[in-house]
């Protein structure tokens, strides 16, 4: 970086400067790279898991906790239907519940079998074949 000129005089002082040519070529890259990395690049980005709230319960339809992404503030005892388009196609979680000891997940509806039941506190990148694609409701347990 090269200074062309200062302006002013004493402790207030301004300074313009100018880059390098490669400097502005590492500047282009650097940009380009974040805005690849931010899912600006045309490619849907993944929810991470500082992208599910404290005290909730996150859904999403792909493995890896891809989009699309439910969010949900379940009641202890309150049997819930998974919702228009999360029916049977949850395949990873993360549960950050505050009350509670359980989360069950059904495949034909709360108290039925088969089910998966999990911590309030837990998370999984992919539910396994048994389970995966095939939840219907969700129920938190003390």
């Amino acid at each position: 970086m090269k200074t062309l000129k200062t302006v002013g005089s004493g402790a207030l002082s301004m300074a313009r400067t100018a880059f390098s040519r490669q400097g502005l070529i590492l500047l282009s890259l650097a940009f380009a790279a974040m805005l690849i990395v931010s899912g600006v690049s045309g490619q849907k980005a993944h929810a991470y898991a500082w992208e599910c709230p404290s005290g909730t319960l996150c859904i999403y339809t792909n493995i890896n906790y891809g989009d699309p992404l439910y969010v949900a503030w379940p009641s202890v005892g309150v049997c819930y239907n998974m919702p228009a388009g999360f029916n049977d196609q949850m395949s990873s979680y993360i549960s950050s519940l505050i009350e509670g000891r359980l989360v069950y997940f059904y495949v034909n509806g709360c108290d039925t079998n088969p089910y998966m039941a999990v911590p309030v506190v837990s998370s999984s990148a992919w539910i396994g074949s048994t389970m995966n694609d095939k939840i219907s409701s969700y129920k938190v347990y003390n």
